[in-house]
């Protein structure tokens, strides 16, 4: 090394280092003498280079050391920072300090830990190692002639180009050469195409362009993605250098090796996008959908909207309740046709489908692809069994509060601690009833119509498919994803308001009202384009409650009776009052079924408290008969908007008065008060009571 590369460097000596770090087109920042931090406010200077003027003031005048401002704003500036020399040794070796700049820090005798500087084709993220950094773009690194920073041969004539793939080649050489293990950045796909904050414009736009590449997006398309977005970035450049940027990524022979925290998968065109945007504002979505599904499948409107709801409200970061569905059934019942037929016309990222798992295979997934590779995603199981594994998987993945699934474990003689971020949305199909409290509180039951009428509707369908060829038209399933992508992408953090107050009569199913405010919420997001928005958040309509309610109202015997099917058939010729009770063999000739399946059918409802039962009076061979009628329960159909709070508490009170006064009665059977209490809910009442008229002082 030369002698004038030492601590006490005079004042040209020091101009002539710095000169020379400003003609490689580096930004240069002050740091405190001495320390790590810079003494100003220094992000601008991501984007932008401070003058030869400037950086002599902030270190002759004020006194500062210095650093250089790495990634795109320096060129696409790279340092290999090794802390251990014997690294250094190993991973380049003599003579690299003649082919590009290498600064020794920190004095250690001759075992000084190196800097490595590169210049990289691309912008290169920050990483960390064992033994090493790799300080990219968002780092600075302090540089001569700062205090114990010295520059190993002198004079450099410039600073190494890397032309290859810089990530995948830096991953060979630290895997192949040095055996480490390189843990590869994980890109969030989801905020590629959201504006770069100033200074990672460039890192982000090779992200960007590599995955719509990897999307098999055509080139000209992705060049209007990118200027698209380019624009909406604060420090955008002109049109030619992003096109040149999408020619040069799109010609290379292979794609960045980025690790994306998800699979490529089919991205709409922009024409398809500006459709989507311009029917959101002039047509009704949901009839876009139910037009879309119709060609596949026949019916269950209702149920198709919901689960639509359910699969937005995965992906909407201000809603806290999500949709849960399930539907449970005997196979060939249309459990899963209609949920498959939906997602197969949805943007490929918002969902995973999965034919089995197990507890511990979603918390390995998160291990490969990131802890939040599960938020925001609908995740769909189809024909899960009753096993012991299946409630332990539904209950990680639904959890509704802040605290998050973690689970330990030990992989290659080290601590492994693998947690699931995020909330999503599931859903699950299964020929059997799962019987934990707690998974039945977190789901909606939504069982698609079963009905000899849905039958006959089906069979139709499949004649038009099948014997008249007709024929699926492709552009209005295009139509209907890149809609959801647009309520995805304009909405996902927006606030929904309420301007009214719902009364909602289910008090005794607490965990329904959320889910009910939730419909409500993603209804009002679909129709964005023509809601009223005030201080930046959506308005809810009385349209928006309205179509909520109607689709309550249509699913409310799986929603909120829990029971579908043929039970069914059993409530709907029972009467309310005990005088119209009926014995299981008087219901068995009236549907033409085997009495023991009439008892089957009346256990399932008495279990949901939607039958009373009682022994008939009149003796018949033998001891006297069961009979069974009609409990009345609170419904979806008495769901009211209420304009003021106070209406809402006045409402409340005269469901309590009613309550006392038995015009709903309740199975004495599931009552808290046992068998035979008739005032068992008198109690819940009085509280209710208690509540009401606190709320009234105040």
């Amino acid at each position: 090394m030369l002698a004038k590369v030492r601590e006490a460097l005079t004042v040209p000596d020091q101009k002539e280092i710095i000169d020379w770090f400003l003609d490689q087109g580096c930004s240069i920042i002050p740091i405190v003498l001495g320390g790590k931090h810079p003494p100003i406010k220094w992000k601008k200077y991501q984007s932008e280079r401070a003058s030869k003027e400037q950086v002599y003031r902030w270190r002759f005048i004020e006194g500062y050391d210095l650093a250089v401002v790495l990634g795109a704003v320096s060129g696409n500036m790279v340092v290999m920072d090794m802390d251990d020399p014997k690294l250094y040794h190993q991973a380049f070796g003599r003579g690299t300090e003649h082919r590009t700049l290498v600064v020794m820090t920190r004095k250690m005798g001759r075992d000084r830990k190196r800097h490595v500087w590169l210049r990289a084709a691309h912008s290169v993220a920050t990483r960390h190692l064992a033994g090493m950094d790799i300080q990219g773009e968002g780092a600075y690194v302090k540089i001569p002639p700062s205090a114990g920073y010295d520059i190993e041969l002198w004079p450099v004539n410039e600073i190494e180009k890397w032309d290859g793939d810089f990530d995948a080649e830096i991953e060979e050489l630290l895997t192949k050469k040095l055996k480490m293990k390189f843990i590869s950045e994980i890109v969030d796909v989801r905020l590629l195409n959201k504006p770069a904050p100033i200074g990672m414009r460039h890192a982000r736009m090779i992200r960007y362009i590599t995955w719509l590449r990897l999307c098999k997006v055509p080139k000209k398309e992705a060049i209007e993605k990118v200027l698209e977005w380019n624009q909406a970035c604060e420090d955008s450049k002109d049109d030619t250098y992003v096109e040149y940027q999408v020619n040069y990524l799109y010609e290379r022979t292979k794609p960045y090796q980025f690790k994306f925290n998800m699979a490529p998968h089919k991205i709409y065109s922009k024409e398809v996008m500006d459709k989507a945007r311009k029917t959101l504002k002039d047509k009704n979505p949901f009839k876009i959908l139910l037009k879309a599904l119709h060609q596949v499948h026949s019916g269950d409107d209702e149920l198709a909207m919901l689960t639509w709801i359910s699969l937005i409200s995965s992906w909407m970061g201000k809603i806290k309740i999500k949709i849960n569905l399930y539907s449970i059934g005997e196979s060939g019942t249309g459990k899963s046709h209609l949920k498959v037929s939906i997602l197969e016309m949805m943007p490929e990222n918002l969902h995973y489908t999965f034919s089995s798992t197990s507890p511990l295979a979603f918390f390995y997934y998160v291990k490969k692809y990131g802890e939040d590779s599960l938020d925001k995603k609908l995740i769909y199981i189809d024909e899960v069994t009753g096993s012991k594994d299946t409630v332990p998987v539904l209950k990680h993945l639904t959890g509704q509060t802040a605290i998050t699934p973690r689970h330990l474990s030990v992989y290659d003689a080290k601590l492994l601690d693998m947690k699931i971020n995020g909330r999503r949305s599931v859903w699950f199909t299964s020929v059997r009833t799962l019987d934990d409290e707690q998974i039945q509180n977190r789901f909606v039951a939504v069982n698609p119509d079963d009905s000899l009428a849905q039958d006959v509707d089906v069979n139709l369908l499949q004649t038009d498919i099948y014997i008249e060829g007709q024929t699926v038209d492709n552009d209005i399933l295009d139509l209907m994803g890149a809609i959801t992508q647009v309520i995805i992408d304009e909405t996902e953090e927006l606030d929904v308001v309420f301007p009214f107050y719902i009364y909602f009569p289910l008090l005794n199913q607490r965990r329904l009202f959320p889910v009910f405010i939730t419909t409500i919420n993603v209804i009002t997001r679909i129709m964005h384009s023509q809601r009223e928005k005030k201080d930046g958040r959506l308005l809810a309509t009385i349209e928006d409650f309205e179509l909520a309610r109607n689709i309550w109202r249509k699913l409310e015997r799986t929603i909120t009776h829990r029971v579908a099917g043929k039970p069914m058939l059993v409530l709907d010729i029972l009467g309310y009052e005990p005088e119209t009770a009926m014995t299981f063999d008087e219901i068995a000739a009236k549907l033409d079924v085997s009495v023991s399946t009439a008892e089957r059918h009346c256990e399932e409802l008495m279990n949901h408290g939607l039958i009373n039962q009682k022994r008939r009076d009149v003796m018949t061979a033998g001891r006297p008969p069961l009979e069974v009628w009609r409990v009345k329960v609170p419904s979806t159909l008495d769901i009211e908007l209420v304009t003021t709070r106070e209406g809402l508490v006045k409402r409340l009170k005269e469901y309590s008065s009613h309550t006392n006064t038995k015009q709903f009665e309740y199975s004495n059977v599931r009552s808290k008060g046992g068998a035979g209490d008739d005032n068992s809910h008198d109690i819940v009442n009085v509280e209710l009571l208690k509540w009401l008229e606190e709320e009234e002082k105040t």
